[in-house]
């Protein structure tokens, strides 16, 4: 009796879930709205939504995007098993939303895109370029986290990134006219931060740059507004691999740190770094002790008696300087908002010390806030 009602109340449960999920389709059907469970060609306008996560087998999950598509993931996972996620030609009108991709290769690659959206996206342990692609104009990219290899911005005309967060091993930004970048953080771990400002009245501003190698360039023409940006440089270590109970010492920026791997479970570390503690998520970093610690691999200890390790590297912040127009003898300058800003000449570097110039006004000796002559410090400059 009890073993009938059981298997009776589960096969109430299967159709009940079956009936759901025709509900939903048929629903947003109704609507115009096509679901998404596998990768596929999309070779028609309109709305599409990913119903389930995905995990992509070769070659480009979803191909020949054609003009005026928008895919919403719906907090949905893609992981790309190395492989490419987003292709297309020159597309125009696509929008791309809430969407966790991990593990991919080339993970939007077109040939140009315009009047589109990339928003609320997560982009984990990818590689190439991530946005291999020209933004040629009118393109908004906000609340991006991304934790890869490697991403490289070509900002044509008009274009917006804004809020937006990244941890990378290479990071290089082109901008050629009337295009914001605003609000984000750029954490450059290993290799090169390269900014170049080829065009005119482009806006770098309020945002973070932390790196240990920079190169920076404004060879471009009049009016662009780059200020209030906060750059670090950082000494970083080699990356080293501990097994669980097993300690080292390492000398970063010419601080010793006695660091100890306490346990490693479920991609979690539990490490000491000179008497405090802290727990790590794999590819995620924390500050401890004063130092960032990146942790980009574990082995879990099992049952089978293989003890844990996890390879990590550290970081030590110890400069910190914000950015200004390098030629405090301004010849020529325009007004813009409530700032007169200089445009002859146009060059910028970087200065030392903890200050932040707002953009240049006039003045006797200097412009902004106090604390410093041009020159560069910490990184190249134009």
């Amino acid at each position: 009796m009890t073993n009938s009602f059981v298997f009776l109340m589960g096969i109430k449960y299967i159709k009940f879930l079956i009936f759901s999920f025709l509900f939903v389709f048929n629903f947003l059907s109704l609507f115009g709205v096509t679901s998404v469970s596998s990768c596929q060609d999309i070779t028609s306008s309109g709305e599409y939504v990913l119903v389930n996560d995905i995990d992509v087998e070769g070659g480009f999950c979803f191909e020949n995007i054609v003009d005026n598509v928008i895919f919403d993931c719906q907090g949905f996972t893609i992981d790309g098993d190395n492989g490419n996620i987003f292709e297309g030609a020159d597309v125009s009108g696509f929008e791309v939303k809430n969407c966790y991709i991990k593990n991919s290769d080339q993970t939007f690659k077109f040939d140009g895109v315009s009047d589109s959206k990339f928003i609320n996206l997560t982009i984990n342990n990818s590689h190439d370029r991530i946005f291999d692609m020209t933004f040629v104009n009118n393109n908004l990219i906000e609340n991006i986290n991304v934790n890869a290899e490697r991403v490289w911005f070509n900002l044509v005309y008009n274009n917006e990134l804004k809020n937006s967060n990244f941890i990378l091993n290479d990071f290089e930004l082109i901008t050629w006219d009337n295009n914001d970048v605003f609000n984000n953080s750029f954490e450059v771990l290993v290799n090169t931060l390269e900014i170049n400002l080829e065009g005119s009245n482009n806006s770098i501003f309020l945002n973070k740059f932390n790196f240990t190698i920079l190169t920076t360039s404004n060879s471009g023409g009049l009016n662009n507004n780059f200020n209030s940006n906060k750059f670090g440089f950082y000494d970083i270590s080699d990356e080293f691999s501990l097994g669980e109970g097993e300690s080292i010492t390492i000398d970063v920026g010419g601080i010793r740190y006695n660091i100890i791997l306490q346990a490693v479970a479920e991609a979690k570390v539990l490490i000491t770094i000179n008497g405090e503690t802290k727990t790590i998520d794999l590819n995620d970093s924390e500050e401890v002790a004063g130092v960032i610690v990146e942790i980009t691999n574990v082995v879990d200890s099992s049952r089978d008696e293989v003890t844990g390790y996890a390879t990590l590297f550290i970081k030590n912040q110890y400069s910190s300087y914000g950015n200004y127009w390098s030629d405090l003898n301004c010849q020529e300058f325009e007004e813009r908002g409530d700032y007169k800003v200089c445009t002859s000449p146009n060059n910028f570097s970087l200065g030392s010390g903890i200050f932040d110039y707002a953009p240049l006004t006039l003045g006797g000796s200097g412009y902004g806030n106090s604390g410093g002559s041009g020159g560069s410090s910490g990184g190249g400059s134009s």
